[in-house]
């Protein structure tokens, strides 16, 4: 069983000087200042050693500084003392993979995968999910290709793997096969419009996603594709018939939402924006850039004090987003509040200079 963050062994002074170390160093962390956050959550760990939080960021120190061996270390402590942390597991794969230990990084994430899936984490899943294929599944996928060149399915696996880790080409070269192969292969041709559009060959990308809606005119995500494109082409009014529809095919997915938001956003109908987003939030409340892109709709429609409660939400998501931050700054400007204005500013110059 887990222990809490302050084990009860800890006196009270001791574990409440050592929680207020642990909250000085997330603060500095999330600012980027590195030396600061790690001697504050060594503090933490000196007055209370069974605060795992402070294992793991530690551990996120010393990754980001290239010390793998260290933040292993760390992270594998944060695991003896909770066991179902699924972020120190994830961490730990990828940190695993690094050091060329592959067999040991899908481990723990089939253990990240497992804790996820019970505490019915969706997005969570996904991502490590998206992890365990780029790991797992490429090797099979050529195996088996090899061994039976004529088996579409394992084609189609290896180009849809070959697209998710960023090898267009090679991507592109199995999609192809199993299209001239099997004309009708929806998949085949929605990948390669996916990847026409990344390459940003958006006539040949429509071409491709149109040929897939017309096998099958039910796949929402054939409308998000082909309606982002629209959006990159200025063809604002295009892509919400595109985002339309994939709501009405869709209507539990937040992604629809989110970019009917957008769309509606480029057309300037604000009223419709804000609903749009809230409505992928309710299905959805923990994506960061739905928060910031309905605080920013607000601040359209001067309802500062509801973009504040946005932009707030989506720094609790994410800390290190300097746009976020420079938003923040701007609505607090507008109130008069030049003081909160002028810090969330300087965060914001701070996590650029970083990125």
């Amino acid at each position: 069983m887990a222990k809490h963050i302050g084990s009860e062994k800890s006196g009270g002074r001791d574990l409440e000087k050592a929680l207020d170390h642990y909250s000085r160093g997330t603060e500095f962390l999330n600012t980027n200042n590195i030396e600061q956050a790690e001697a504050e959550f060594k503090k933490s760990l000196a007055l209370n050693p069974d605060n795992y939080l402070a294992h793991y960021e530690l551990g996120t120190i010393y990754s980001r500084q290239g010390r793998s061996d260290l933040a292993i270390r760390e992270w594998q402590e944060a695991l003896s003392i909770n066991p179902n942390y699924h972020r120190a597991h994830f961490s730990l794969g990828l940190a695993f993979e690094k050091s060329g230990m592959k067999s040991k990084a899908i481990t723990e994430l089939q253990i990240a995968l497992k804790i996820v899936q019970n505490q019915h984490d969706s997005n969570g899943e996904t991502r490590i999910q998206q992890e365990l294929e780029r790991l797992q599944r490429v090797d099979d996928f050529q195996k088996a290709v090899t061994d039976d060149p004529d088996d579409i399915g394992a084609r189609l696996n290896l180009g849809i793997a070959y697209y998710r880790q960023g090898k267009y080409s090679e991507a592109s070269e199995e999609l192809e096969k199993v299209a001239s192969t099997d004309a009708d292969n929806m998949n085949a041709h929605y990948y390669l419009g996916l990847i026409a559009s990344k390459v940003k060959k958006y006539d040949a990308a429509v071409e491709e996603l149109k040929k897939a809606m017309h096998i099958n005119p039910s796949h929402a995500p054939i409308c998000l594709a082909l309606g982002s494109i629209y959006m990159q082409q200025g063809e604002f009014e295009l892509a919400l018939n595109q985002f339309e529809l994939a709501v009405s095919l869709s209507p539990d997915d937040p992604a629809s939402y989110h970019n009917l938001g957008r769309a509606y956003s480029e057309l300037g109908r604000w009223k419709e924006t804000i609903e749009a987003y809230k409505q992928s939030i309710r299905r959805d409340p923990n994506d960061p850039y739905t928060h910031n892109n309905l605080g920013m709709a607000y601040l359209k429609t001067g309802e500062l004090e509801y973009a504040i409660g946005e932009f707030t939400r989506a720094i609790d998501l994410d800390p290190n987003d300097p746009r976020i931050r420079l938003y923040l700054g701007i609505a607090y400007s507008r109130l008069g509040r030049l003081s909160k204005a002028i810090e969330e500013f300087n965060v914001s110059i701070t996590l650029d200079d970083k990125n």
